[in-house]
């Protein structure tokens, strides 16, 4: 769900500006932001949650790709949801493996996460794109 949750969130920053780095520049706010209160509970002698940057490269692949020049909506889409998942799951599927308290993953539970978040990204792209028309009075 957290891939499916970042992915529409730096679209929509992506789409809502003008920013060619939008999306990039959304993750980084965030990371900033987890960050400062990763490091407040730090100090107050509270657990501190893992920091990992799951969705960091997803994002670089959103901004990096000239989406625009794809006319089509739906090859679009699908470009767009296959270049996050591949940024999101190059990180996050490693960073799991390191975590002790989790199981190992075999090759069907990896291919089965990347496939379950693609095709999540992938079905919440008519959504994104309403919301932004929606927001701005575009077609995307």
């Amino acid at each position: 769900m957290g891939g499916g949750l970042a992915f529409v969130t730096l679209i929509l920053a992506k789409r809502l500006t003008a920013f060619h780095w939008a999306a990039t520049i959304a993750a980084a706010i965030f990371y900033t932001i987890r960050l400062g209160v990763t490091f407040g509970l730090g100090l107050t002698g509270n657990l501190m949650p893992l920091m990992p940057l799951w969705f960091i490269l997803g994002a670089v692949l959103l901004d990096a790709v000239p989406w625009e020049k794809i006319l089509s909506l739906p090859a679009r889409n699908l470009g767009m949801a296959a270049a996050f998942t591949l940024g999101y799951a190059a990180l996050a599927l490693p960073l799991l493996s390191l975590r002790s308290n989790l199981p190992t993953l075999g090759w069907t539970d990896t291919f089965l996460a990347v496939l379950t978040v693609f095709i999540a990204n992938l079905a919440l792209s008519p959504l994104v794109n309403a919301a932004s028309t929606r927001l701005i009075g575009e077609k995307h």
